[in-house]
């Protein structure tokens, strides 16, 4: 089936729309500075999830660092993230530390409004999560603000 001059001008439109979209997501620093933002994670070697999370950061114009190492959890502690927020690999978004499988929007959002935090968790591995898209199941989860206090306030949920 031939594309059409209005598939062309639709996917343009779409295009722009997101663009604009992420745009008034990103955070102001990034866009003052021409430069997108910047998330170093650590993950298990072979953890095809771990991957799909950090495609899916890009797919939002994230600058990724993947590294490998043995002990994911010496990291977190090293981060200063709860070892009970847990998720199967920690990240570095700015001053904040981001636990498992975070919606991009959700980091954007953190970057933009810069709360006095921890970081960003979503525990465990939840099925439909970014990276954990299993077929058209979705399981409901929460991704938990970490306060400087260790305590967890939910930040967006996903049903």
């Amino acid at each position: 089936m031939p594309i059409t001059s209005t598939d062309l001008a639709r996917r343009g439109w779409l295009i722009g729309a997101g663009a604009a979209a992420l745009a008034g997501a990103l955070p102001l620093s990034s866009l003052a500075h021409g430069t997108a933002p910047h998330v170093e994670m650590w993950s298990s070697e072979g953890c095809e999830c771990c991957d799909q999370w950090a495609k899916h950061l890009q797919n939002y114009l994230f600058v990724v660092t993947q590294r490998k190492v043995e002990e994911v959890a010496a990291v977190r502690k090293q981060l200063g993230m709860p070892e009970k927020y847990a998720g199967c690999h920690v990240a570095r978004a700015g001053r904040y530390v981001i636990d498992g499988h975070v919606p991009a929007l959700d980091i954007l959002t953190l970057m933009r409004e810069q709360p006095q935090a921890i970081g960003l968790a979503v525990p465990d591995m939840p099925t439909g999560s970014p990276g954990m898209e299993r077929g058209g199941r979705k399981d409901p989860y929460q991704v938990l603000l970490i306060g400087l206090d260790a305590s967890a306030t939910v930040f967006k949920s996903y049903s």
